[in-house]
């Protein structure tokens, strides 16, 4: 499944500090970041957001 989102850094903030392994990805054309997760479920969960917001910190993902 995937959502439209906002608060990037934000969601990746919340995600690590829950101890919750993400990947995050910015598409070739720089116009969107795909944030990647699994629920409790273990269903992988897209969040996108637009290229334009500040990307993970230098180092950061696959928390």
């Amino acid at each position: 499944m995937a959502f439209s989102a906002v608060g990037l850094a934000d969601t990746i903030a919340r995600l690590s500090a829950r101890g919750i392994e993400y990947d995050c990805r910015r598409l070739p054309a720089g116009d969107m970041w795909q944030l990647f997760f699994h629920d409790r479920n273990g269903a992988r969960v897209e969040l996108d957001f637009a290229g334009g917001e500040p990307g993970p910190a230098e180092g950061a993902g696959d928390a």
